[in-house]
């Protein structure tokens, strides 16, 4: 009995270790090396990075992040997520404004992740 109850309890730690290394949580500072780029990588270089730079946007280089875009908005607004275009184009639903335009959407904890990390300064 003394052993399964270790084995649960070690099994059990080992899950929320392992939950707490996926998304920061609650009072966690959002990493950009470990929870935003792993996003942006998946979801958003093919058309944001390298050679392609669609509507002037790259995620290449960090300070590309903070340029005014070809539309006049600033893809990163530090500090104001609900002002910054990248955040705006990820929640959208509206067809044409909607990022990705192809493939899966973010989810909503990749989303909250890019709110969280621009509201802490970015």
């Amino acid at each position: 009995m003394r052993a399964t109850l270790f084995t649960i309890t070690g099994l059990l730690f080992l899950l929320l270790l392992a939950l707490s290394r996926c998304s920061p949580g609650i009072g966690q500072n959002v990493s950009f090396a470990d929870d935003v780029r792993p996003i942006l990588r998946s979801k958003c270089m093919s058309c944001h990075g390298g050679v392609r730079q669609q509507g002037g946007l790259s995620f290449l280089f960090a300070e590309d992040l903070y340029r005014p875009l070809r539309s006049g908005a600033t893809a990163v607004i530090p500090g104001d997520a609900k002002a910054s275009a990248v955040y705006q184009r990820v929640i959208t639903d509206k067809p044409g404004l909607v990022m990705p335009p192809e493939g899966d959407p973010l989810s909503s904890e990749e989303a909250e992740i890019i709110r969280r990390w621009i509201d802490e300064g970015a």
